[in-house]
């Protein structure tokens, strides 16, 4: 592995690690009021947990190389392909991957419920109107 090499896999993971990290979802430009993100937060929560079983299942019995390749590159980068995961592969995950995202995924989830809460879309103004 050359220096170039090095320094393009430090930059990689730095990329990585600033898009787990990140505060916020990145919303695509079609999500632009608080119920359309939180369809969004919700559908992305969905593909973690998603996510999350394959590596449980990997760490737990192992997995197949096609099982694997159907993976995010997130993990993958992290997680070159083996017959099963170590305990340490399995606590990495949950706690670089997983958590991080899933933190992030419930702070919007609030944040929107919170801006919902409050909409104006429907009269309601009293439990007269529910």
């Amino acid at each position: 592995m050359t220096l170039s090499d090095i320094k393009n896999l430090i930059d990689w993971f730095i990329h990585l690690k600033i898009k787990i990290y990140s505060e916020k979802l990145k919303f695509p430009d079609e999500c632009i009021n608080a119920c359309d993100k939180t369809e969004y937060c919700y559908r992305s929560q969905e593909i973690l947990q998603i996510e999350h079983n394959i590596i449980g299942k990997w760490f737990r019995e192992g997995i197949s190389l096609s099982e694997y390749n159907n993976l995010s590159e997130i993990t993958k980068t992290f997680f070159p392909y083996k017959l099963k995961l170590t305990g340490d592969d399995w606590q990495t995950f949950l706690n670089s991957i997983f958590q991080p995202m899933s933190d992030k995924i419930t702070t919007d989830i609030l944040n929107n419920r919170a801006l919902l809460k409050k909409s104006p879309h429907y009269n309601l103004n009293s439990i007269d109107n529910i």
